[in-house]
């Protein structure tokens, strides 16, 4: 099996607050901070990027949809099911 290497862009320090009872309870459950909060920006930013991309693209789909209603699909014709 290949593993592909990927490399990944330089850390950075930051500074950002956060309650004093939930650094307690990840501290308490081994969690590391930095892994965590980088793990939810990634997982934030890819589910906002794609509700973009879908609200941008909203027209095209209803355009699309209007011409398979109209016309039907290429292949219909020809199909077996």
């Amino acid at each position: 099996m290949l593993e592909h290497k990927i490399k990944r862009p330089p850390k950075k320090s930051t500074n950002v607050s956060i309650r004093t009872d939930l650094i307690k309870i990840a501290k308490d459950d081994n969690i590391n901070l930095s892994n965590m909060l980088e793990q939810s920006l990634l997982e934030y930013c890819k589910k906002k990027r794609q509700q973009d991309w879908v609200n941008e693209n909203k027209k095209a789909f209803s355009d699309y949809n209007r011409i398979i209603e109209e016309y039907g699909l290429y292949a219909d014709d020809v199909r077996l099911f």
